[in-house]
């Protein structure tokens, strides 16, 4: 481990360092899963907060032969649909993790994979225009670190695999490096395959020293691994729980809460990670850590 990326360590005791905490959730916003348009049912892939203008966003897209992706904003106090762009990436890229800026002119910009593995580029989402397109070594499954320190993307060592079946570490680049087009490699974190895929990932994120990886088809998990690839936590979630608290039905034969995506917001200082679980036609974005909120 480089001795910058050990730098990032914090004070922050009451961040990733009380796991148990995570079991305690609330709902802080939804919307539904699947839009009925264009090639097909685009269905959700990522999402993401934005608390400072009261913002929430998530990628859909067509599962399949499509080029179809989409980022959808919404106002996080009414839920309501504010607008949507197309984005102009290839065939089989899922945007997997949402990791936005806001360029100069205080436009908003998402850091996005153009092609399945090893090319990037940054969509301005007020024009809807790709400002410009880099190579970068990592798939599509992304994410950023609470200091905006960090873009990470996964890593798989044959960038011709599947990364849902072969992912086996996270990239850190300099997060500015890659604002700017010129991505500098800070620490690659390498850990077990099949330690780690026993419950599909589905999106990553890092709070202070720690990778955060969501998972789940058929029910909700994380995990937790510090910068060495180590495995510190894991849970899984009940699913009539998680259920029951974005609205759904405990009792219908449809148990599956599918996990689309993890990221992060800080509120009075303290940074949660947030989780984004699909079930019973709810596309919901759960905020963990919140000891006032419901126990999962």
């Amino acid at each position: 481990m480089s001795n910058e990326v050990q730098k990032m360590k914090t004070t922050q005791d009451s961040n990733c360092r009380c796991f148990a905490h995570y079991d305690s959730q609330r709902l802080l916003a939804q919307s539904v899963t699947t839009i009925h348009s264009g090639a097909g049912s685009r269905y959700p892939q990522g999402a993401t907060i934005d608390l400072e203008n009261d913002r929430f966003y998530i990628s859909r897209q067509t599962s399949g032969e499509y080029q179809d992706q989409m980022i959808y904003e919404y106002d996080l106090n009414t839920q309501q649909l504010l607008r949507n762009q197309s984005v102009p990436i290839g065939v089989r890229v899922y945007l997997e993790g949402l990791v936005y800026f806001r360029n100069s002119s205080q436009q908003l910009c998402f850091i996005v994979p153009v092609d399945r593995y090893g090319k990037f580029g940054i969509f301005n989402f007020d024009t809807g225009q790709m400002e410009k397109e880099f190579s970068m070594e990592g798939n599509f499954k992304v994410g950023v670190d609470n200091h905006h320190k960090y873009f990470l993307c996964g890593r798989n060592e044959d960038p011709l695999k599947d990364p849902n079946a072969n992912m086996d570490g996270v990239f850190l680049y300099d997060f500015a490096s890659v604002v700017a087009g010129d991505p500098v490699l800070v620490e690659t974190v390498q850990f077990l395959h099949e330690q780690m895929f026993i419950n599909k990932v589905q999106g990553i994120t890092m709070i202070d020293d720690y990778i955060l990886l969501g998972q789940g088809v058929e029910y909700l998990s994380m995990s937790v691994l510090d910068l060495n690839g180590r495995l510190v936590h894991k849970a899984s979630y009940d699913s009539k729980e998680i259920i029951t608290l974005i609205g759904g039905n405990p009792d219908s034969t449809n148990l599956q809460v599918e996990c689309e995506g993890i990221s992060w917001i800080t509120e009075d200082g303290r940074t949660y990670p947030i989780l984004f679980p699909c079930s019973q036609g709810k596309a919901s974005i759960v905020k963990l850590g919140d000891l006032q909120m419901v126990r999962i």
